[in-house]
């Protein structure tokens, strides 16, 4: 009888629906700490003057953030309105949403990644896995405010899998719809800017085969999609602020300090950090990330070309944990 139990949950572990459970159960572990948090620093600015004010929640589409800083975030603001009418004040349900948000989005990488034939289920769940426990998310999901980022990672994800399967089935149509998930990405936080960078690094080094022209051929559709898409953002983006850049204007986001991404880089990357290099590292948590994010899917490409027996395996985890 133990035996059959033992057996029929291991076929359980095996099956989808068991490694969604991992994904799951891997998230509540590593960031059960945070489920007690309270709520910190800017919560209250979006608690009190964006979930407490009488502006209907379809107007923050068209309006920036009244936080102090030119922000264009809507979905961010619909979530803490969402939040505050179901939840009101207490922290702990906001933390949970978050958190299986996060795991939903592992689902998604991992179902994003099994649709390519030659990576192994084993490592495709490896590599989702690794992407639920990786410290560089700690700010993202165990800070109610930092969950912007998670609310940007799903449909960018979503958009990764529409993409994947266009490429797969070769239907243009998805291609639409992982242009309009990026699109619903932004809404949220304009960090994604970077993600056609990225996809188009995977149809170059993983997902295209052939000639230099077919390849260009095969990613015409794809790119104008995204193209349209990100004109269309940026109007919306313009007509609410009034500035393509915003944020935390031309001081931050817009600088190229290789030396201040180097130590950003490393700083993310390090497992176990004393409090000295998590001040640090909290300190550059928002400085160069979009050069950042660029510079590293381009150090990516160029190894991956380089070590071409092993570009498949390389590229996807490297691209998967960055």
């Amino acid at each position: 009888m133990e035996f059959a139990h033992r057996q029929r949950l291991v076929i359980w572990l095996k099956s989808e629906w068991g490694a969604y459970a991992l994904f799951t159960i891997l998230a509540l572990v590593a960031f059960w700490q945070s489920l007690g948090a309270a709520f910190v620093s800017d919560d209250f600015d979006f608690l009190y003057t964006i979930a407490g004010s009488s502006e209907a929640w379809w107007h923050w589409f068209f309006s920036p953030q009244n936080t102090g800083v030119l922000f264009y975030r809507p979905l961010h603001n619909i979530f803490f309105i969402l939040g505050r009418a179901v939840f009101g004040l207490t922290p702990w349900p906001y933390h949970v949403v978050i958190v299986l948000l996060h795991a939903l989005t592992a689902v998604v990488v991992y179902r994003s990644l099994r649709q390519v034939a030659t990576l192994a289920r084993g490592l495709v769940l490896f590599l989702a896995a690794l992407w639920v426990v990786a410290p560089v998310h700690a700010e993202s999901v165990a800070w109610v405010t930092g969950g912007v980022s998670v609310l940007a990672g799903l449909p960018a994800a979503l958009s990764l899998y529409y993409y994947i399967k266009g490429r797969v089935k070769n239907v243009q149509r998805f291609f639409v719809i992982a242009a309009v998930w990026w699109f619903v990405s932004l809404l949220a936080k304009e960090s994604t800017l970077t993600w056609p960078v990225v996809l188009l690094l995977l149809d170059v080094i993983v997902l295209q085969s052939g000639g230099l022209w077919q390849r260009f051929k095969h990613m015409l559709f794809p790119k104008v999609c995204f193209v349209l898409v990100g004109i269309a953002y940026f109007i919306v983006r313009y007509s609410a602020l009034g500035t393509l850049v915003g944020g935390y204007g031309q001081a931050i986001h817009t600088q190229f300090d290789l030396a201040g991404m180097a130590k950003m880089l490393v700083s993310s990357l390090l497992l176990f950090v004393s409090s000295g290099a998590v001040k640090y590292q909290a300190a550059l948590m928002a400085y160069n990330h979009l050069w950042l994010s660029l510079v590293c899917v381009i150090v990516v490409a160029v190894i991956g070309y380089k070590f071409t027996k092993y570009r498949h395996l390389y590229t996807w985890g490297a691209l998967v944990f960055l």
